[in-house]
């Protein structure tokens, strides 16, 4: 049984409208590891066709293009035996794939798919507004877990500036949404979580299966590994 989603009512609703649109739209979403944007991405798509491409950490260009054609092919189940210098032409193989069958896009940890520069940016553009303009109610999701990458190089950016239609800024949970996820725990208990994880929906979802908040706190403060 799927777990039931919790919080973040307003950036659903958004989201889903912005998915709903018949025009093809761009969203940013932004926040630091653990908070739950891989989360929300996948509660808003359930019922979507959705391609997902992660960058790769600390590696080079070459690296990140062959990674997203490998997931490419993974996902549709298509081979490619090219490779590609540019990433101008490994969204045109993108575009090619889903023109007549389309899906939404979703490029998560984009500042490691960009080596935090801004070439992907600019050439991302270049395509989008070239060609995935022509696939009705397609949306495009940049997802990034760091801040200043995500609001200075694509936001703010001269490329896409004006052109991100909803922005998602995801933070930590409130006292209310913390008290949802630990509703069998006393009150003592979800304040001590709360403070402990600082509302980070991962870290309050590690302590709700153990025996008690403050056993969970002790082991996972104090182990090794």
């Amino acid at each position: 049984m799927q777990e039931k989603f919790i919080g973040r009512n307003k950036e659903i609703q958004e989201f889903r409208e912005l998915i709903e649109r018949s025009t093809p739209s761009i969203c940013v979403i932004y926040g630091r590891r653990r908070i739950g944007k891989s989360e929300l991405i996948k509660e808003a798509y359930q019922d979507k066709k959705v391609l997902i491409f992660e960058g790769l950490e600390n590696k080079p260009k070459k690296e990140q293009i062959e990674h997203f054609i490998f997931q490419l092919g993974f996902q549709l189940k298509i081979k490619s035996e090219k490779t590609y210098s540019s990433w101008k032409k490994a969204f045109l193989v993108l575009y090619e794939a889903i023109k007549n069958n389309p899906y939404h896009i979703v490029f998560d940890e984009f500042q490691w798919m960009a080596n935090y520069k801004n070439d992907i940016v600019a050439e991302l553009k270049f395509v989008w507004e070239q060609h995935f303009l022509k696939i009705k109610g397609t949306t495009l999701v940049l997802c990034g877990s760091i801040a200043s990458y995500m609001i200075d190089r694509v936001i703010k950016s001269s490329a896409l500036y004006g052109r991100c239609e909803l922005q998602i800024h995801l933070k930590a949970f409130r006292i209310n949404e913390t008290r949802m996820m630990l509703q069998e725990r006393s009150e003592r208990e979800i304040i001590e979580a709360h403070l402990f994880t600082g509302g980070i929906p991962k870290y309050l979802s590690l302590l709700r299966d153990k025996p008690s908040i403050r056993i969970g706190i002790e082991e996972l403060a104090f182990k090794t590994s």
